[in-house]
C-alpha cells in the first residue's frame, strides 16, 4: 500500500479552510490513483476543499469498483485442480515427444513428398481423412499428419485397417498416443514398432481396445 503526501493549496467558501502549505496524507494501493488525487487537488477552486475531496473519494471508489470488475472477468469460471494441471502437462509432454520422435507433415509437405502439385494441397488429405486412411492432429498453427503413418507421401496400407478397428470418436492426438504408447496386447511393444513388420497384430490390438470399451 502506497502512502503519498499531497500539498493542498488554500481555498475558501467551505467549512474546511486549510492554510497555505497544509498537507493531506492519502493511503492508496495504486500509484496511478496517487496521480489522480494530485490532479484533483490541484484543481481545487473557490468551491472549497470539501468538494474537491469528495471528488477524490468518488474517483477512488469508482476506480476500485472498476478494478474488481476487471479482475472478476479475467478469472476463469472454473479453476483446475493441481492434479488436473499435472495431468495436462504430462499429456502435452507425451504429444511433444511423439512428434519429435516420428516427425510430421503439413499438407504442403505431404504433397511435396509424393511429387504432387501444391495448388490444392488439402483436397487429397481431406479425402484420406474421411476414408480413415490416415489421421491428423491439430498443431499450434495448422493441421499436422504424423509421419509414422506415411510412406512416400501416401498412407501406409495397414493404417486404414488399424484406424477402422480403433474405437470411433478418438481424437487425432489420442490415436497418435495409442500408436506410440506401450501396449499390453502387443507384449509391451508400441503399435508403431510393429506397424510395418506385423501389421496384423496391430490391427488385432486395435480390435481388442474397441472390444474392451464396448464391454
Amino acid at each position: 500500500m502506497a502512502i503519498t503526501t499531497v500539498r493542498i493549496p488554500a481555498a475558501g467558501g467551505d467549512n474546511i479552510r486549510p492554510t497555505r502549505g497544509q498537507e493531506a496524507v492519502a493511503v492508496i494501493g495504486d500509484p496511478d490513483a496517487v496521480a489522480t488525487i494530485e490532479g484533483l487537488v490541484r484543481a481545487i477552486d473557490a468551491g472549497g476543499v470539501g468538494g474537491a475531496m469528495l471528488r477524490v473519494m468518488t474517483e477512488l471508489a469508482r476506480r476500485g469498483t472498476l478494478d474488481a470488475e476487471v479482475i472478476a472477468r479475467l478469472m476463469p469460471d472454473e479453476i483446475p485442480s493441481i492434479s488436473h494441471v499435472a495431468q495436462l502437462q504430462r499429456n502435452a509432454a507425451a504429444r511433444t515427444a511423439a512428434l519429435r520422435e516420428f516427425g510430421s507433415f503439413t499438407a504442403v509437405q505431404l504433397a511435396e513428398s509424393r511429387g504432387a502439385p501444391t495448388v490444392n494441397v488439402h483436397a487429397t488429405p481431406g479425402r484420406w481423412l474421411k476414408e480413415r486412411r490416415l489421421f491428423a492432429v491439430d498443431g499450434p498453427r495448422e493441421r499436422l499428419f504424423p509421419a509414422l503413418q506415411v510412406e512416400q507421401g501416401r498412407p501406409k496400407p495397414a493404417v486404414r485397417r488399424i484406424l477402422s478397428a480403433l474405437p470411433e470418436g478418438l481424437s487425432g492426438w489420442e490415436v497418435l498416443l495409442w500408436f506410440t504408447g506401450n501396449n499390453g496386447w502387443l507384449g509391451g511393444w508400441r503399435p508403431v514398432d510393429l506397424l510395418d513388420a506385423e501389421p496384423d497384430r496391430v490391427v488385432e490390438a486395435a480390435h481388442r481396445l474397441t472390444a474392451s470399451i464396448d464391454d
